[in-house]
């Protein structure tokens, strides 16, 4: 009896060390019994979404007058039964607008048939308009287009797609989903023209063009300069050339910096009152230029250069300046990329 005993005691012994063991490698993994052990305490405060793979909680955020804007902040668990274990996010994008203002992020969960997403919108374009810094806020809607279809957001930012996300339109507005903290492409805040007879656009990749039926413009070291195709520069009395009266030109060097190599569109000087850029020309005024690019969110200056204005707009290492001679001899559109010199090349 007492052997009998002692066998069931030891194996009772033996199997709560095993469930000893067993909670401790749990525990070292990150694993809890409960949701109220995943997360701490506050945010209980504030929305819990269930999903199939996950539970979420969110913070809330208030406006002013303690009303209701969007669950800011999330900490997801993953389910295994009654456990949860804490988890990070799998991926984190920035999201840009069409003017090229970083205005959100969006937060992905994979999940095996469907992903989880959080979409935070943070402001809209800030500038400096008359010499004054502004911002402007706003909060997200209820719901957003995401591949040409509607989705209903929960708790302001909260939703789940089956799909690869291909296209985001919120307000109105097509987004771009891009890297955290990378720079955003041209295409987002200087947009192709439409409807425009220029050739190359800024800081296109012209590597693969065929430029034999373009004349060039000698001179430049560590660049190349080409007419547009059908401009002809003329020979001065010693046989110099010479530019033509209207023209387009197209600078093509590295980008975006010298030392990446390479051979893109950097700059385009403009003087053919035929060709438009956005709608505008270099015989626009500089109040039409400026309600274009104000309208893009371009940082704006006019000032007084020896004989010549200068209308200059800036947004995110390009510029487009139109310079207007006081006597009106002359007008033209420059539109410059910057390129960087880590290495400090010397041409």
């Amino acid at each position: 009896m007492k052997k009998s005993v002692k066998i069931t005691l030891f194996a009772l012994g033996t199997v709560v060390a095993l469930a000893v063991i067993t909670l401790c490698v749990l525990l070292a993994m990150d694993f809890r019994f409960s949701a109220e052990g995943a997360i701490h305490s506050y945010w209980h405060k504030g929305t819990h979404i269930e999903a199939d793979e996950y539970d979420f909680w969110l913070n809330d955020v208030h406006d002013e007058n303690n009303k209701f804007v969007y669950g800011a902040d999330h900490k997801a668990v993953k389910q295994y039964g009654f456990l949860y274990k804490e988890v990070e996010e799998d991926s984190r994008k920035e999201l840009i607008d069409q003017y090229g203002s970083y205005v959100g992020s969006l937060t992905r969960y994979e999940g095996k048939e469907t992903d989880y997403y959080f979409i935070h919108w943070m402001q809209s374009v800030t500038g400096i308009v008359d010499g004054e810094y502004t911002q402007s806020m706003r909060y997200f809607t209820d719901t957003i287009t995401v591949n040409g279809k509607d989705i209903k957001l929960l708790a302001h930012c909260f939703f789940e797609l089956d799909e690869e996300m291909e296209s985001l339109v919120v307000k109105g507005e097509n987004i771009t989903i891009v890297d955290e903290y990378e720079k955003p492409p041209v295409s987002v805040f200087a947009p192709e023209p439409e409807n425009s007879s220029i050739e190359f656009w800024i800081t296109e990749n012209v590597e693969n063009v065929d430029f034999s039926q373009h004349n060039e413009i000698y001179g430049w070291m560590g660049a190349r300069e080409f007419y547009g195709k059908g401009y002809v520069p003329f020979k001065d009395e010693d046989g110099n050339d010479v530019k033509p009266e209207h023209y387009v030109t197209y600078l093509i060097t590295a980008y975006p910096d010298y030392a990446d190599g390479g051979q893109y569109v950097t700059r385009i000087d403009i003087t053919d009152p035929s060709v438009s850029v956005y709608g505008l020309t270099v015989n626009s005024t500089i109040e039409e230029y400026e309600a274009v690019f104000r309208k893009m969110g371009y940082v704006i200056s006019v000032e007084e250069r020896g004989v010549n204005t200068v209308f200059t707009a800036t947004r995110a290492g390009i510029t487009f300046e139109l310079c207007i001679r006081s006597d009106g001899s002359s007008r033209s559109l420059t539109i410059k990329a910057e390129v960087t010199n880590r290495e400090g090349i010397v041409f």
